[in-house]
């Protein structure tokens, strides 16, 4: 006889299953394709270039920003439509003339442009001015407040723009289909640092501010930007040309040396790379591979020789399969499910 609870526990395990399965079978999905993939935004308007200029005062917990968007119209149109939150435009126009109306809805996190006439298919530029809201909480651009060496009060930025907050630090299309380059500059404090996932273009000192030019991002989703501003240091090496840094706030930059984690692709079967220098490998480092086929990466494989903790893929994937699941479902995750569903899936995959 088979009970409610049962088939409960049939269904989370069944979703637990799905989730790891839609994850790590897309060898076996239909192509992507950018005009079926779901969302609210038209796909006639496509962002090409994101140039932002950013403005932030952590005292007054709000945003001044200026924004060029060179736009593909795929069709005609008089309506421009992009996402946005706690945000004001001012001085909208499309190639350099002023539109007809912008209107901005926090409800539903959406503005809407209206040109003076249709413009036609082909290359245009929006651009505008607008003020935006540095937020208390883990999303968009946020103030953290934290306790320096001396015991003294101080507070430094950083973003969290997934899956859905960029549209809180500047209006953008803010959908993962929509992929774009990004040329991100930050005006601060002179005694700030700025750092972001591109290296630092220029930085020009003007009295008390500093602005901080980005070199542009390849073509990625708007989630990816990432901006962290304070009074920061590094510690570092060069190692076969490459800069690898460990960014903190100043006086607790060692504090950071402690683990190492391939968070990129490289090294899925059948390559057999890594993009981490071994020689950065130490006994009193605990590292980790994104990497999950195989689950012992050559990374993962030195880093035990030298006697570190090590954490593999499998780990790591569960864990974010089980953020998701709590996300989409609003239940506590079933952990055990899961881990048995990627083991299936894994034991599958290196069967085939």
């Amino acid at each position: 006889m088979t009970t409610h609870k049962d088939h409960t526990s049939s269904v989370i395990s069944r979703i637990a299953g799905a989730l790891l399965l839609i994850a790590w079978t897309g060898a076996n999905a239909a192509p992507y394709s950018f005009d079926t993939t779901p969302g609210r935004l038209s796909k006639d308007i496509v962002p090409i270039d994101y140039t932002i200029a950013l403005t932030p005062d952590a005292a007054a917990l709000s945003i001044a920003g200026h924004e060029s968007v060179v736009l593909d119209f795929r069709k005609p149109s008089a309506i421009v439509e992009f996402d946005s939150l706690n945000e004001t435009l001012s001085d909208v126009a499309l190639d350099g003339k002023p539109v007809k109306s912008t209107v901005s809805d926090d409800e539903k996190q959406l503005t809407t442009v209206t040109l003076e006439r249709a413009a036609p298919a082909g290359r245009h530029t929006l651009s505008f001015s607008y003020t935006g809201k540095i937020e208390q909480q883990a999303r968009g651009l946020f103030a953290q407040k934290y306790r320096q060496a001396d015991g003294t009060s101080a507070v430094m930025l950083t973003t969290q723009l997934e899956s859905i907050d960029a549209r809180r630090v500047f209006p953008c299309w803010d959908e993962p289909a929509f992929r774009a380059t990004f040329a991100i500059s930050a005006t601060l404090p002179s005694g700030w640092t700025a750092v972001s996932n591109m290296p630092v273009a220029r930085r020009l000192v003007k009295g008390a501010l500093a602005t901080t030019t980005f070199a542009r991002t390849p073509r990625m989703s708007a989630y990816l930007v990432e901006l962290t501003a304070g009074d920061l240091a590094e510690i570092g090496a060069n190692v076969q040309g490459v800069r690898f840094g460990i960014w903190a706030v100043r006086g607790r930059e060692h504090d950071g040396a402690q683990g190492l984690v391939n968070a990129t692709a490289v090294g899925m079967s059948p390559n057999r790379d890594t993009p981490a220098p071994f020689a950065l490998l130490r006994r009193d480092l605990w590292v980790g591979d994104a990497v999950y086929q195989p689950l012992w990466t050559s990374l993962l494989g030195a880093a035990r020789d030298r006697g570190a903790k090590v954490m593999t893929g499998r780990e790591l994937a569960i864990d974010q399969a089980k953020d998701a699941f709590e996300i989409f479902t609003g239940r506590e995750p079933p952990f055990a499910a899961m881990a048995a569903a990627f083991d299936r899936v894994i034991s599958l995959r290196q069967a085939s």
